[in-house]
């Protein structure tokens, strides 16, 4: 198997792949907010904006988000890259850790996780 070690500079397009969550109604962003302050001590003044809310709650954890879809559907997704998961890690133990720190950055409860390809095109 080949892999890719460096970027391809006349490409424009951008992928995503996680273990992880749709955010959506998940993110409720007053309870995050209070959560954040009252809980982890981190107070975002932004708070209409979910990308400062997110980047602050998941600073020193393996999780990454981005924005997904077109202009009209910000589709919000985060989760643990696969390129995180431990050489000893099942595939349980990852979605378990993913859990976890969803939980610990943001006080969400995810049911479940699942893997999430998302891709766009800047052409």
């Amino acid at each position: 198997m080949k892999y890719k070690s460096d970027f391809v500079t006349n490409s424009s397009s951008s992928s995503f792949v996680v273990m992880g969550v749709h955010l959506g109604d998940m993110l409720k962003i007053h309870d995050t907010l209070k959560y954040l302050k009252e809980v982890k001590g981190i107070e975002v003044i932004f708070k209409d904006d979910s990308e400062e809310i997110l980047y602050e709650a998941t600073k020193g954890t393996d999780l990454h988000f981005s924005k997904c879809g077109s202009e009209d559907n910000d589709d919000m997704v985060i989760g643990i890259k696969y390129t995180y998961m431990r050489e000893d890690e099942t595939l349980g133990e990852f979605k378990a850790r993913v859990k976890q720190q969803l939980k610990e950055s943001l006080n969400l409860e995810p049911t479940s996780v699942q893997h999430i390809e998302a891709g766009w095109y800047d052409g």
